[in-house]
């Protein structure tokens, strides 16, 4: 039998808002790659990671059409009373980026809530 060995930890989860279903699909990582796990209306995270597919994010623009390309990645967290956070977006039109209120680029956040197209850090 074949020994897989995993790319990343493997408590790490995907996530991203799928247009279709209108929720986020949250992805974890296989022997054969990232695969859905689920699909949930929210979800909190810790240990933030933010991620654009350059090459997904020019094909967007290129074609004028939405496509994948963006997620944030982190460890499933239980729910958590956030203070004083901060709202993160993405618009692949606009910059490269998850970015705040300010245009400032964001990249990485100890805990997240995700809750439909809202992300709060």
């Amino acid at each position: 039998m074949k020994n897989y060995y995993m790319k990343e930890n493997t408590n790490k989860l995907r996530c991203y808002y799928n247009l279709h279903k209108h929720c986020l699909s949250v992805q974890h990582m296989t022997p054969k790659g990232w695969r859905v796990k689920e699909h949930v209306k929210e979800i909190y995270l810790k240990n933030v990671t933010f991620k654009v597919y350059e090459a997904g994010r020019q094909r967007v623009l290129k074609e004028k059409r939405k496509g994948v390309h963006a997620y944030v990645i982190g460890e499933e967290y239980g729910s958590i009373k956030m203070k004083g956070y901060t709202k993160i977006r993405y618009n692949p039109y606009l910059c490269g980026y998850f970015y705040d209120d300010d245009l400032n680029p964001v990249t990485v956040a100890s805990y997240c809530h995700i809750n439909n197209k809202t992300i709060l850090c």
